[in-house]
């Protein structure tokens, strides 16, 4: 088992300057949006029609996989959270594991596959607890409950862990040659349960999906550490 040691740096954050999906180009190149967000055929033509070569094209994958309330619609923007799923937090306990193996994660999954198949270079992007949580409800509501049902959000970070290393073994078999993990910097700053709680929690889920990582005999025989860039918390 390798030992990480983790230090926080909050880099320029250049989300302002983000314009989102150009969907002028994918309705001239004859794609229907939103329904080509779903089927990995089309996310391919997304893909060669706008360059682009990090997937998913949205922050919502993995919460949309669990159940989310996703919007689909022409926005720039792309597929998002439409209301919230989780109202209470007692409600985490009766989400499924995040599963690469069905739904519009999957579509993607093969997207990557064949894009790196013919040399496209497609890389993938995981991300952690918080950001999944701020997809299924309101992460305030989260927060608030953290106290009083610490077994519930322990449970759901491990359920969590599991399926992201899972995620993680598909996409290397996707053939992406680099996997980024991110997460929510909002969360540091929270101070319902106390700024050094929220902090804790957020390293140790990221340290916790890296040592599962490094240990996992499918990660060591499909890429490298190397393989996986520990990118800048940010905001879903």
């Amino acid at each position: 088992m390798v030992n990480i040691m983790a230090k926080l740096i909050d880099y320029p954050c250049k989300h302002n300057a983000y314009s989102g999906l150009p969907i002028d180009k994918f309705i001239e190149a004859g794609l229907e949006i939103p329904a080509s967000y779903g089927n990995s055929d089309t996310i391919v033509e997304i893909a060669r029609v706008a360059d682009l070569h990090y997937f998913p094209l949205d922050p919502v994958l993995e919460a949309e996989n669990m159940g989310a309330l996703i919007k689909m619609d022409d926005s720039p923007l792309g597929p998002r959270k439409a209301d919230d799923l989780i109202t209470d937090v007692t409600q985490l306990a009766d989400l499924p594991e995040l599963d690469p193996s069905k739904g519009r994660y999957a579509e993607t999954l093969k997207a990557v596959c064949r894009l790196n198949e013919a040399d496209h270079r497609a890389y993938f992007e995981l991300r952690g607890p918080f950001t999944v949580l701020s997809g299924l409800g309101d992460i305030m509501t989260v927060l608030m409950g953290w106290r009083k049902h610490p077994d519930v959000i322990e449970s759901f970070f491990n359920s969590l862990i599991n399926g992201l290393c899972n995620c993680a073994a598909a996409a290397a078999e996707a053939g992406a040659g680099i996997i980024y993990y991110s997460d929510g910097s909002g969360s540091l700053q929270v101070k319902i349960v106390g700024r050094t709680g929220p902090y804790l929690s957020i390293v140790s889920a990221c340290l916790a999906v890296f040592n599962e990582l490094f240990r996992s005999d499918i990660f060591f025989n499909k890429i490298t550490y190397r393989h996986v860039l520990l990118k800048r918390f940010k905001l879903i």
